[in-house]
């Protein structure tokens, strides 16, 4: 099976590896929570979804997230990662 190097989310296609700033959509389709900076670490299909893993570096950890429910808010400025 290949690996899968990009992925169609809310707003915008995140590639593998790209760095970008984010929050999660309500079930309303609104954006909601927390603002925060990810880079893609892998993209893999979870039954019918497809689903991003962010490394957030501010929390120190990956988080998993559906596609359909990343909301892009642009690119950090620089020196901020």
């Amino acid at each position: 099976m290949s690996e899968i190097k990009s992925v169609q989310c809310a707003n915008f296609t995140a590639a593998l590896g790209e760095t970008f700033r984010f929050c999660t959509l309500d079930g309303t389709g609104r954006p909601c929570g927390q603002l925060l900076t990810g880079k893609v670490q892998k993209i893999r299909r979870a039954g019918r979804k497809m689903v991003v893993d962010l490394y957030i570096p501010t929390k120190s950890c990956t988080h998993t997230y559906y596609a359909a429910e990343i909301y892009y808010h642009g690119r950090p400025r620089e020196g901020l990662i």
